[in-house]
């Protein structure tokens, strides 16, 4: 069985969900939350047949480890890690690749959340 993550935001969830619905295993909302945004999500949950569940918002601060979580948090499937000959493999694979090694990160959560849709 796959490993889950869950990630959460507005933003993040909106773009991961754009980008690669077949990772999601299912999103929690906070009870009563709804506007235009969150209302346009909820469309594009339902036509990736993705299962969504009204939660409280104490259950999605227990997940998510903050109270800045905008009401939403979503389980996706663990990302695949490569190893170098699985990396050079993909590399090969795609058209005009980025690589970017870093040396040393003082905050490698916060390069995780600029990459992490890509």
């Amino acid at each position: 069985m796959n490993e889950k993550v869950y990630i959460f935001g507005i933003n993040t969830v909106f773009d991961t969900l754009k980008h690669k619905p077949d990772e999601f295993l299912e999103v929690w909302l906070k009870h009563g939350i709804s506007n235009k945004r969150f209302n346009k999500l909820i469309d594009l949950i339902q036509e990736h047949q993705i299962l969504l569940k009204h939660v409280p918002e104490k259950k999605i601060e227990q997940v998510t480890g903050t109270s800045k979580n905008q009401g939403i948090v979503a389980i996706i499937k663990q990302p695949k890690n490569l190893n170098s000959k699985a990396a050079l493999d993909f590399i090969k694979r795609i058209h005009n690749p980025l690589i970017l090694i870093f040396r040393w990160l003082a905050r490698p959560k916060k390069c995780w959340s600029l990459f992490k849709n890509s």
